[in-house]
């Protein structure tokens, strides 16, 4: 039990965590140059697609650098929301819409799911944030307003084939996950009208 009780102090502290996200980031705007061969900032929207040949450099970058990421905002979402509307930027939208767009650049579909459970973490309302953290910017900002659609329905489709025994169930979770961010910022007519596209 002291144990236990050590490692929740630990997680759960709110100064530690807070650098953690802070470091978190770096690494998502880092990975996201890589990836891009851009000198991508958050204040700049990224260009998609991705290359369509990786990078020697980022085919070298472990995929547990991304999973580490996804895990840890995904952990903060869950036990500690208070302290994500100051932790959040735009670079973590950049990196979930980006990696589910040019999706050949993840290879395991766990990981692509966990991209989308990061926008879907995001849409839960918290305090006077009815669409939650990311809900506002998923709606309002030009890069969600481009790429996002195209991404979840990309995944989507994708998930079907995750090959795994599991798979069959795995979807459902994965495909409500979507349907809740697309939800969230169907308001915005912009959406509507790249489905009428996307469809054709």
């Amino acid at each position: 039990m002291s144990q236990k009780f050590a490692i929740e102090g630990v997680l759960l502290d709110e100064k530690m965590q807070n650098q953690s996200l802070r470091f978190m980031r770096y690494v998502a705007v880092w990975l996201l140059r890589v990836a891009s061969q851009s000198n991508y900032t958050p204040d700049q929207d990224l260009k998609l697609p991705l290359p369509e040949k990786e990078t020697d450099a980022f085919a070298c970058i472990p995929e547990y650098a991304l999973q580490n990421i996804v895990d840890n905002f995904k952990f903060t979402f869950r036990y500690l929301p208070q302290i994500m509307p100051s932790a959040v930027g735009s670079e973590m939208i950049a990196l979930a819409v980006a990696f589910l767009h040019s999706s050949e650049y993840v290879k395991n579909p766990y990981l692509k799911s966990a991209l989308v459970s990061l926008l879907f973490s995001g849409t839960w309302p918290f305090h006077h944030l009815r669409k939650g953290v990311l809900g506002d910017q998923l709606m309002g900002t030009k890069f969600a307003n481009d790429f996002l659609l195209h991404a979840l329905i990309k995944f989507y489709i994708e998930c079907e084939q995750s090959g795994v025994s599991t798979a069959f169930y795995d979807k459902f979770n994965i495909r409500y996950e979507i349907f809740q961010v697309i939800k969230c910022v169907w308001p915005n007519d912009v959406y509507k009208e790249q489905l009428t596209r996307e469809s054709k």
